[in-house]
């Protein structure tokens, strides 16, 4: 019952900040104008820079198109402002044979999954860097996530690996909140650096009813 409530809490914190996430930082990276189209942002979106493989590139890990997502890329586009041109959204939806009815729910899901990343790539696009996205679906996420972070790290050798951690500001609910939410992403970075890659885990702060992402001050 409580790590049922606790799920009820975080998809409510995480569901209702993404478009005051949006607003909030496009309203600071306005305010800094420390380039003209940076003041310009809500009316005039930012060239989508060209795709180079062997430029740098960060890979973010998400969960569907979210608050947390969203706050994971705005913190690498804040504390490592302008060192990314490529940003490749890998997501994996879980799939259970047992619920499945036919192949029509597994291209549903699929659809999902894949609509879902456009969300970000869209978002990115919008911030001047070259998107794409590497979806799939299968019964075990860690190992499937781990396939395609393969698979990026190959495409794109000048890659870092991202992904949100939720840290909520009760703290019985953040010891909850590591369990239950950071585990895969403790697990991926762990694999990953045995074959010499790199996985930052950004913390997203959640409180009530609302998200905080790293500010750049803090970075240093």
């Amino acid at each position: 019952m409580g790590n049922r409530r606790h799920n009820r809490l975080t998809d409510r914190a995480v569901l209702h900040c993404a478009a005051a996430l949006r607003k909030s930082f496009e309203d600071n990276r306005a305010a800094r104008g420390r380039h003209p189209a940076e003041t310009v942002r809500r009316k005039k979106k930012l060239e989508p820079a060209k795709r180079d493989p062997n430029a740098p590139t960060a890979a973010i890990l998400v969960s569907g198109y979210n608050g947390l997502g969203l706050a994971t890329l705005i913190a690498v586009t804040q504390l490592f402002e302008g060192e990314f041109c490529n940003v490749v959204f890998i997501g994996v939806g879980e799939v259970d044979a047992a619920l499945l009815k036919g192949p029509e729910e597994v291209h549903e899901l699929e659809t999902r999954m894949t609509e879902d990343l456009n969300e970000y790539c869209q978002f990115a696009a919008d911030l001047g860097l070259h998107p794409e996205l590497r979806a799939g679906l299968a019964p075990d996420v860690v190992v499937e996530l781990r396939r395609l972070c393969l698979e990026v790290a190959h495409e794109f050798p000048h890659v870092v690996f991202f992904a949100g951690k939720l840290i909520f500001s009760d703290e019985i609910e953040g010891f909850i909140g590591r369990f239950l939410h950071n585990h895969t992403s403790v697990e991926i970075q762990n694999w990953l650096q045995l074959y010499g890659y790199s996985l930052v885990i950004l913390p997203v702060r959640v409180g009530a009813g609302s998200m905080a992402i790293p500010q750049t001050s803090q970075a240093a």
